[in-house]
Order: C-alpha cells, then structure tokens, then sequence
C-alpha cells in the first residue's frame, strides 16, 4: 500500500526529531484515551529564586519517565528535573523566574497536550510571603536581598543628613560673617537706637 505524501513528510520529521510529532494537533500517533489530565498542582505560589518543589497529580501523565517530553511552568521548561513517581503523580522543581501568573501544560510522546486548570503564580520573595519553608540557600538568597536593600536606604538617609549639615555650616559662615562685620563698626553705627535716643534728649 502506497502512502500519501502527508504521511511521507511525517514519517521524516518524526525520524528527524521524535519530540516534534508532539506538537502537531493533526497527529494520528496520540492515542486520545491516554491524553494527559492534570487535577492538582501544589503549590500554586512559588517564589521568584527559584528551587521549589512542585507537586502535579492527576493521571495519564506518562506511561514511564522517557514518555515524559516536556513540561512548561508559567512558560519555564522544567523536564530535565522533573522526577517521574507514577502516571498519576510528577514532581519537579522550578528554576529561577521573573514575577508571572501561568499555566501548567504537560506533553507526552503518547497521549499529547494537557494543561491544568489552575493557575501557577511566581511572585518576588521580597514583596509577599511563601507558603512552603524556604531551604537555607533561599533563605540567605533573600537576607542578602534585604540587606542591599536597607544599604540602599541607609545611604539615601545619609545622604539627606549631609546635605542638611552643609546648609547649616553655610549658615553658620554667614552668621560669623555679619558678627564680625559688627564688631568692626563704630559703636554709633553698631547701635543707631542710642544715637537716635541721645539726640531727642539733648545730649
């Protein structure tokens, strides 16, 4: 039996690279029955450093660990960590990542695309809290974060406090100044008063 050209040029992607048949929705190697149905993703908060364990349950979620092709977190390909526990359970960790909300989508060499229902939300460790234990890299990444931050803020203060100390020593100067530009008058032009009082009375 002949085969049409479709079928040819599949074929020859497929040998060319086994993970590209995935991303095509007109496949006929995915078996339906089989396609991934993800039910829970814990946690659905994790934090911008990165290294959080990510727990996915559900079931179809690939026959062993090499059906496994790719899985996205919030647009993040975590796959090369992603621990295979069973077809109803993956867990993986998530790298370092900018502040977002997405979804989770798994892919699978068997039964194709499917996607959560929840959203994932990456948020700034300095800005909200997790809910999981940080590890103690993640813990001294975020001391070192504030710390630079309240340097940050320390030398704006002193900055604030040198700039008022110069206006009160350019005070200062001027004070000095008109102090001894009195001590140099005569005492009538130091105090004009007197000298207008000794008049009226006729001294």
């Amino acid at each position: 039996m002949f085969k049409s050209l479709s079928e040819m040029l599949t074929e020859q992607a497929t040998a060319d690279d086994p993970l590209s048949i995935i991303h095509s929705t007109k496949s006929k190697h995915f078996d339906r029955e089989r396609s991934p149905v993800i039910l829970n993703v814990q946690p659905i908060r994790v934090s911008t450093l990165g290294n959080t364990p990510v727990t996915i349950v559900g079931y179809n979620l690939g026959k062993d660990p090499d059906d496994v092709a790719h899985l996205f977190i919030c647009g993040q390909d975590c796959v090369e960590g992603i621990e295979y526990v069973s077809s109803t359970k993956l867990k993986c960790r998530v790298k370092r990542w900018v502040p977002c909300r997405g979804v989770v989508t798994l892919y699978t060499k068997s039964g194709g695309k499917g996607v959560a229902c929840q959203l994932l939300e990456v948020f700034d460790s300095l800005y909200g809290d997790a809910e999981e234990k940080p590890d103690d890299e993640t813990s001294h990444l975020v001391a070192l974060q504030q710390l630079e931050a309240n340097e940050a803020a320390l030398t704006m203060e002193n900055t604030k406090c040198i700039v008022r100390i110069n206006g009160l020593e350019e005070h200062n100067r001027e004070a000095k100044a008109y102090v001894r530009r009195l001590q140099s008058l005569p005492p009538a032009e130091k105090f004009p008063s007197q000298r207008r009082s000794s008049f009226y009375s006729g001294r």
